[in-house]
């Protein structure tokens, strides 16, 4: 699946109207041009972003574009999706705690968008399902898995 229409269609922001800007450029003065130009277009915002560029590119969303919700997103339909929601000042507060792999799509959203869909975490972090339970089950107290352990026919 392709990781732009995954992070929108789940990031809770506007999805009525979006751009999607790829990677921005790595010189200072034209990532800040290139970001005041975006903040004009109407509609969400979706870039693509390295993970060595993120904090920066949180502290540039700050100046440039305050108060904007932004959602951060990787690893996409993948077992260990990871989504970070809030203000570029909540993300940047929230954001030394995070590994810093893979490559992000930042969702912006317009002005005025709150990023407040039902059902969706405001919080400034959401990490999957499957991630949070990647467990082994400990045989002495799974009936079941004890059971198997002991069984003949036990294959790997």
């Amino acid at each position: 699946a392709c990781a732009l229409v995954a992070g929108l269609t789940a990031s809770g922001l506007q999805t009525e109207s979006f751009h999607f800007a790829g990677f921005l450029p790595h010189k200072s003065g034209q990532r800040a041009r290139r970001l005041t130009e975006l903040g004009a277009i109407p509609g969400t915002l979706v870039l693509y972003e390295s993970p060595f560029r993120v904090e920066r590119l949180l502290g540039e969303l700050q100046r440039i574009l305050p108060g904007r919700r932004v959602v951060l997103a990787r690893e996409l339909t993948k077992k260990f999706e990871e989504w970070l929601r809030g203000t570029p000042e909540e993300l940047l507060a929230e954001w030394n705690r995070r590994p810093r792999k893979w490559e992000f799509v930042v969702m912006i959203g317009a002005a005025g968008d709150t990023g407040g869909k039902a059902g969706l975490p405001q919080a400034s972090n959401y990490v999957s399902d499957e991630a949070e339970t990647e467990t082994e089950s400990d045989p002495e107290s799974d009936p079941e898995m004890d059971s198997e352990a002991d069984s003949p026919e036990r294959s790997l």
